[in-house]
């Protein structure tokens, strides 16, 4: 007899992989600086650099739709768009996501709507190896120039699912900032779905 393993659908429309945008800028004379700020909304965290937007949410939520007011605030300041990142998960899901987020397509298309000058590609990333909602780690190591100075920029995100609930009670939504490095860790404990991630950025002059 084969057994389900699908988990149930989710009664409250709970959904822990988090949808990921970012949006860099430039403004003429160029400049490059690095201070920012951060913000814990209900279920996202939101980073603001002068030049560079990074949206992360979970849930349901429609990031999508943040494009239309973020690029007439851009216009407003006369900030022009050079690269635009947005990523996601595999849903736990689908069912429960509203448009624009009710399937891949859906959402490149609305990239491409406002984004297709950029000539951006879209693509899967599938791991025949790796279980859909497996703990994850990915790190990433880049060497930028900035002016006459080398910088390292050290990158890590983890995905945790199936979360031992009594060991994490005592966690929360978390933005953290040390000089121009970043971290983020959104975490629930909802029974049956748990689910925790972590994002961090170094920078290494």
């Amino acid at each position: 007899m084969m057994i389900d393993t699908t988990p149930p659908p989710s009664p409250i429309d709970f959904e822990g992989f988090e949808k990921h945008l970012k949006i860099t800028f430039y403004k003429l004379p160029f400049s490059n600086p690095t201070n920012f700020d951060s913000y814990v909304l209900f279920e996202s965290s939101l980073f603001i650099y002068p030049l560079k937007i990074i949206l992360k949410t979970c849930g349901t939520t429609k990031l999508l739709r943040s494009i239309v007011p973020l690029l007439k605030l851009a216009d407003s300041l006369s900030l022009y768009i050079i690269n635009v990142k947005y990523s996601r998960d595999r849903f736990i899901f689908p069912n429960y996501q509203l448009a624009p987020h009710q399937n891949f397509a859906e959402e490149v298309a609305i990239l491409n709507k406002f984004f297709g000058i950029l000539n951006a590609t879209a693509y899967v990333l599938n791991n025949p190896n790796v279980t859909p909602h497996s703990r994850k780690t990915r790190t990433r190591h880049r060497r930028l120039k900035m002016g006459n100075d080398q910088i390292d920029v050290v990158t890590l995100k983890m995905c945790m699912p199936s979360l031992d609930r009594q060991k994490f009670q005592p966690m929360y939504l978390m933005n953290g900032i040390e000089g121009a490095s970043l971290s983020t860790m959104h975490l629930t404990l909802e029974e049956g779905f748990s689910y925790a991630s972590y994002d961090g950025v170094q920078l290494h002059v």
